[in-house]
């Protein structure tokens, strides 16, 4: 799980430091502007070089430094616990006068304070002994070569490549499979490839979608991937009326909300493997009736409290709001256009109305 995250010059975050340590589920609050989607941006960021993605320019727009400054070095800094290591991933990017394109300044990767390999612009010194150049307009970690995938630095790239970084838009999502994903897109687009990916790595977790989904569908009485090709696979559904009969939808007859509760059906399946996943999901409340926010938000927080999992998710709805305490509640600030996103625990907070959703309602929080 994550312990902390650090990310300086990247857009409105600057000197932006929040520490998740010791909290499984976690809810991120603040006006339109704060930096939320920033900061899911970042960690999306993150989430592509760990599937492979090294190239800086295709990561990096000149948009993304702070006012289009790109005199200004960019960090993004990582701490987490895996598999009972503690890590600590560095990234230092920056773009100089007459450089057209973005270039790693510094990264590195440590376990228990021991350099899995360090970079100083191109040069690369691999647990402190081996030496190699790496072009700086790529990123070094999907590049390290490791002799299996028990090495730390490959049980690294899979944990963040496990990760799931998403703000869903159901009008976007395939309506047919063709395939198996490990990753969720940031949109979920691919929904289906990846819950099929997630039942066919472990069978066990059908029972907990279905009954999920039969929680807030009760009339469902089954789902199946029906084969459509030789790689696509429909995703059927069939329900059972107050006179007996059985009525068959596919998910393109789903309502944009009920593939959102698909969607969590998956996520909260996904926090109960052996090897849990951590989640970053902004504003998951969107097309989500208000009866079936509470166990929506409560299923997901739940599974990766109960299973070593991490839930991060944002939102602006009361709702939600009211589902969380004052230990996990976190509120970004931002007290204009021209300022950085600050961040504080509500913890160490004070407001003067009654509850924390009428301060939360009446905007107290953010004053």
């Amino acid at each position: 799980m994550f312990r902390s995250i650090y990310i300086d010059g990247y857009r409105c975050l600057e000197n932006f430091s929040i520490s998740f340590a010791d909290v499984n589920s976690v809810l991120i609050l603040g006006q339109n502007g704060s930096g939320k989607s920033n900061f899911f941006d970042a960690l999306h960021l993150l989430h592509c070089i760990a599937h492979g993605e090294t190239l800086l320019k295709n990561l990096i727009a000149k948009a993304d430094f702070p006012y289009g400054d790109t005199h200004k070095v960019m960090t993004f800094e990582i701490e987490c616990d895996i598999n009972g290591g503690f890590y600590r991933y560095l990234l230092e990017v920056e773009q100089p006068e007459h450089f057209y394109q973005p270039r790693v300044r510094k990264e590195s990767l440590s376990r228990e304070g021991l350099d899995l390999f360090s970079r100083e612009g191109g040069r690369t010194t691999l647990r402190q002994n081996a030496e190699f150049i790496l072009d700086w307009h790529h990123v070094g970690l999907p590049l390290i070569h490791v002799r299996d995938e028990e090495d730390p630095i490959a049980q690294f790239r899979r944990w963040l490549g496990r990760a799931v970084v998403i703000s869903a838009c159901p009008q976007n999502i395939d309506l047919v499979s063709d395939g198996e994903d490990d990753a969720l897109a940031r949109n979920a687009a691919n929904l289906l490839n990846w819950i099929r990916k997630l039942l066919s790595d472990t069978p066990s977790l059908y029972t907990h979608v279905e009954r999920f989904l039969k929680q807030v569908m009760p009339d469902l009485v089954v789902f199946r991937f029906q084969t459509l090709g030789k790689d696509e696979k429909e995703l059927s559904l069939d329900f059972r009326s107050e006179n007996g009969t059985t009525t068959r939808h596919d998910f393109s007859q789903l309502s944009d909300g009920e593939k959102v509760l698909f969607l969590a059906a998956g996520i909260s399946a996904a926090l109960q493997l052996d090897r849990p996943i951590v989640c970053f999901w902004d504003e998951p409340d969107n097309f989500i009736a208000c009866h079936e926010l509470s166990q929506l938000i409560m299923a997901c927080r739940r599974a990766a409290e109960n299973h070593a999992g991490q839930l991060v998710i944002s939102s602006h709805n009361p709702r939600v709001v009211a589902e969380f305490s004052n230990h996990n509640t976190y509120v970004f600030f931002r007290s204009s256009h021209g300022h950085p996103t600050r961040v504080t625990r509500l913890s160490e907070m004070n407001y003067d109305l009654p509850t924390l959703v009428d301060a939360f309602e009446r905007g107290e929080l953010f004053r």
